[in-house]
């Protein structure tokens, strides 16, 4: 409520509310004489002619019959006694019944002015034949007698709407007056004079303590005293709101994830500066409604984002997935959790997200992953990560080799020269056997100490391959290695080769086959291989294979 100027407490209202009422009722009944007369005479007017026009129907209606024998039998006596019969009416100048023919079998009254069109008309049909049309019968009303007659009712009816009106209006205006606006008017004065914060109470007028502006007096009075509480508990609570929008407009935006509040089909209703940082995308590319989505400019594979979002639609609960961010380099991804909001008829009205940065997380991951599948100290892989690799081709019925390596002398470069020669010459082995590598499906790994294996995918127990490999093998790890402060070394290989599923359908199997192979060619000699299913040793050529008939690269010195 707020303060009013003290000459509005001096008026006199009681007085200025009183004539005003009278004006008001004074203008209304007029205006509604004024809209009221007029659309009561129209619609007594229309009334009229379309009970004339009923009566004629009707009229018609009783006649059809009898018309339709007169054209069906083409009796123009019957006919012209029926033109007759409807003339007689005075509001009917004249009747005809005309064939289909064009012939008129009956005509009563004055022949209608060219172009007049008749009041009713009729098409006559056949008794047994609907579908066949036998002629038409026509009335010609007499208008200037039926728009007195109808001007007539409107006038009569419209002056006693109007009459209606103007007394309505007096009754209403001496009611209101009395039982209404004096009261009213006395208690608006006071009113007037309250102030906001006021506790003066309003006085009830002499004679309503019971009625309905008694109750009304009692409401205002019970309205100012929690105005004047609400008033206090505002002010308060203002400061409280602003001071929590300014702290949750400073988290959301400082905060170090991308928040995002999106429409059910993914469009961006608001979003915090991070996200646009962390994606990579501007605030105006973003919220564009007619160019690229947002999500097909900030994720690799935009199609992964809008399935997340349909399953948080369908779902009361949250959903996450990790997802890749597009043309970043080096590659970066983010965590997205949404959750939908506010259901209404079965359908979200917004879908919340939260966006988290996780390249690093990704990357040592990927990291740990990397070590938990190499070895160590030659980077090939290590033992759980090749046997994964033959259980994974064993799996999907991929024939493959195997090829089981023992170090021939390893033991005495470590005795002669030391554990760190030892290690560089394993890891100068392990780059001879992975350049030697030329398809990727191949693989090489360290299984522990000197031992190593190579797998074949997709080698057949008699392919020429698997031999000319096995002995380029033998003669790529025959050349010497040459260390800083060691004398070139000169190594040899066993190597015992298995085959699936020649040799055995699992993997342990396959193993087991290949290292007592490999055990019997050290055996018997060393520095040869030899094939699960065959006893023949096999020493290296004097020369290696072509790299063009073994698919196994000549392999570097040193």
């Amino acid at each position: 409520m707020r303060r009013t100027d003290s000459s509005l407490g001096r008026a006199p209202l009681s007085t200025s509310i009183q004539g005003r009422l009278f004006v008001l009722c004074t203008l209304a009944a007029l205006a509604f004489s004024a809209v009221v007369g007029p659309v009561a005479f129209v619609q007594a007017f229309h009334a009229a002619q379309l009970e004339d026009q009923d009566s004629f129907t009707r009229l018609i209606d009783t006649l059809e019959n009898s018309a339709t024998i007169a054209a069906y039998a083409k009796d123009p006596v019957l006919a012209q006694e029926l033109a007759d019969g409807l003339v007689r009416d005075p509001t009917i100048t004249a009747a005809s019944l005309t064939l289909r023919s064009g012939q008129t079998l009956g005509r009563a009254g004055p022949s209608p002015e060219a172009g007049a069109q008749a009041s009713v008309s009729r098409v006559l049909r056949a008794p047994f034949r609907p579908f066949e049309e036998l002629g038409t019968i026509e009335l010609y009303g007499n208008q200037p007698a039926l728009r007195a007659r109808a001007q007539q009712r409107a006038l009569v009816l419209a002056g006693v709407a109007v009459g209606a009106a103007l007394c309505m209006a007096l009754v209403v205006y001496a009611l209101t007056s009395m039982l209404v606006s004096r009261p009213i008017s006395r208690i608006v004065a006071r009113l007037i004079r309250l102030q906001p914060d006021s506790r003066e109470q309003l006085p009830v007028p002499r004679g309503h303590e019971q009625d309905q502006i008694g109750q009304l007096v009692h409401s205002l009075n019970a309205m100012l005293r929690d105005n004047a509480a609400a008033l206090h508990r505002e002010r308060e609570l203002r400061t409280e709101v602003t001071a929590l929008e300014r702290q949750y407009r400073a988290i959301f935006d400082a905060s170090s994830a991308g928040i995002v509040v999106l429409a059910p089909q993914g469009g961006l209703i608001n979003a915090n500066p991070t996200l646009f940082r962390m994606l990579g995308v501007s605030r105006e590319q973003a919220y564009e409604q007619h160019g690229t989505p947002w999500w097909e400019l900030a994720f690799k594979h935009p199609e992964q984002f809008m399935d997340l979002l349909k399953d948080a639609r369908s779902s009361a609960s949250s959903v996450t997935a990790d997802l890749e961010l597009k043309d970043s380099a080096p590659l970066r991804w983010v965590h997205c959790l949404l959750s939908a909001q506010g259901p209404q008829a079965g359908q979200p009205v917004s879908v919340e997200g939260v966006l988290y940065d996780i390249t690093a997380r990704r990357a040592k991951e990927r990291a740990t992953l990397e070590l938990a599948e190499t070895d160590a100290l030659t980077g090939l892989r290590n033992r759980r990560s090749v046997e994964d690799a033959i259980d994974m081709a064993l799996q999907n019925g991929r024939e493959l080799a195997l090829l089981y390596i023992d170090l021939d002398g390893f033991k005495q470069v470590n005795d002669h020269h030391g554990h760190d020669a030892g290690d560089r010459v394993l890891r100068r082995v392990a780059q001879r056997l992975r350049d030697g590598l030329q398809r990727g499906s191949d693989l090489v790994a360290r299984l522990g100490g000197d031992e190593f294996v190579v797998v074949l995918v997709d080698c057949r127990t008699d392919s020429p391959r698997l031999a000319e490999i096995a002995q380029c093998v033998l003669s790529s790890l025959q050349q010497p290695f040459t260390l800083a402060g060691v004398p070139p070394l000169v190594l040899g290989a066993s190597i015992g080769i298995a085959c699936a599923p020649h040799s055995g359908l699992s993997r342990p199997a396959l193993m087991r086959a290949a290292d007592m192979t490999m055990y019997e060619v050290k055996r018997t000699g060393k520095n040869a291989f030899a094939m699960a299913w065959d006893n023949t040793l096999h020493r290296p050529g004097k020369l290696a294979p072509s790299e063009a008939e073994s698919g196994f690269a000549a392999l570097p010195q040193g």
